[in-house]
């Protein structure tokens, strides 16, 4: 019989990238064949108390005794994205009852917070995995880091948070050439505001750009999450009128929309967690130049634009203001930026695609070629 796949962690809602990674990996997998999905969530789009409260339930009531009471053909495979904080637990328990079942365990990194600073539940994890077990990482350098903090038995392989892109054969591309040739009117931020995603850096930089006398416009979107952010935006109502604009949280084509009117997108983030943050990816499909912070998986997304990135330890504000001064002033170079950006979402569309078909491979053929990295 052809192996199984049971799916097990957080599924949407909350959407989140991991959990929206998650259920794109559990769709991929389901073209090729049976997969099982042991959802955790509560089904709250809301992060908090209560669906930790309700993952540790669904886990130890539902997901994990199915697991072990269900049958499955061997070579089947268990599959979980790693949680952070207390929330390891789950995954540890669910790779010990998957070891007890004879599953071969996947674990899926998509937090950087344990790599940068090394973790005694992350290392205690890494006990319990064994060189048939497969731990996926979002880039190379993620890999390198990982390797250098924590003792790793298992393979490894890299399988990008731009998979999400994979779901769309075509790139959206321009509509016309005027959308390329569009001046830079509008900036634009997408993510759950907060301080350390960098909301109060992407405010900061629209008012010095204007206060250089520059029309330009600021559409901002995403829940908000912190009180010294709601009065930032609030401030910003108040001050600029037409010119500032706060949609509140947007998905699907509400999100395409706001992808499709803005002209650069810019996320500073300093997120202790962030890691390769799909959003960047929706901006280049929409041909929009993403002024970021050169951090954690964030440069293998940009590719060869490394210029639109600026050092953790720059000036967020003051660089940021100069490159969007600059393509002001010459539109020629922003009309090549964003060629730069379909360009690069093209290529990370067919990166995502060919790790998709591997892991498929490795999955249910057990074909390792051009996937697996072997432990060392």
């Amino acid at each position: 019989k052809k192996p199984i796949v049971a799916i097990y962690g957080v599924l949407p809602p909350p959407v989140t990238g991991m959990t929206v990674c998650t259920e794109r990996i559990a769709e991929s997998l389901s073209s090729s064949g049976s997969v099982r999905r042991l959802n955790l969530s509560d089904g709250s789009a809301k992060i908090g108390r209560s669906l930790m409260i309700r993952k540790f339930i669904n886990a130890f009531l539902i997901a994990l005794p199915r697991l072990l009471l269900s049958s499955r053909p061997a070579g089947s495979v268990l599959y979980m994205p790693l949680n952070a904080s207390a929330s390891i637990f789950l995954n540890i328990a669910a790779i010990i009852v998957g070891r007890i079942r004879g599953y071969r365990i996947v674990i899926h990194h998509h937090v950087y917070a344990y790599l940068n600073n090394k973790s005694r539940l992350v290392s205690f994890l890494n006990y319990f995995l064994n060189q048939k077990s497969l731990q996926i990482v979002l880039c190379p350098g993620m890999l390198d880091l990982m390797r250098r903090q924590y003792r790793i038995r298992s393979s490894c392989a890299v399988v990008p948070s731009t998979i999400m892109l994979s779901a769309d054969n075509n790139s959206v591309g321009p509509k016309d050439n005027n959308s390329i040739k569009r001046p830079l009117l509008r900036m634009g931020h997408l993510s759950n505001l907060t301080v350390s995603k960098g909301a109060l850096e992407v405010i900061e930089t629209f008012v010095l750009v204007r206060n250089q006398g520059h029309k330009i416009k600021l559409v901002m979107a995403g829940p908000i999450c912190e009180p010294e952010v709601e009065k930032a935006i609030a401030k910003c109502q108040t001050r600029f009128g037409n010119d500032f604009e706060y949609r509140g949280p947007l998905y699907g084509p509400a999100k395409d929309e706001f992808f499709s009117e803005i002209d650069v997108f810019l996320f500073p983030t300093r997120y202790k967690n962030e890691a390769q943050p799909i959003v960047l990816s929706e901006a280049f499909q929409h041909g929009n130049p993403a002024i970021t912070i050169l951090r954690s998986c964030i440069p293998s997304l940009l590719g060869d634009n490394k210029h639109w990135g600026v050092s953790i330890d720059d000036d967020y504000v003051a660089e940021a203001t100069r490159k969007i001064v600059h393509w002001i002033n010459t539109p020629n170079v922003f009309q090549e930026e964003r060629i730069a950006a379909y360009k690069q979402a093209d290529l990370l569309r067919e990166g995502a695609q060919i790790a998709l078909n591997a892991f498929a491979s490795w999955v249910y053929q057990g074909s390792e070629d051009g996937f697996v990295i072997p432990s060392r």
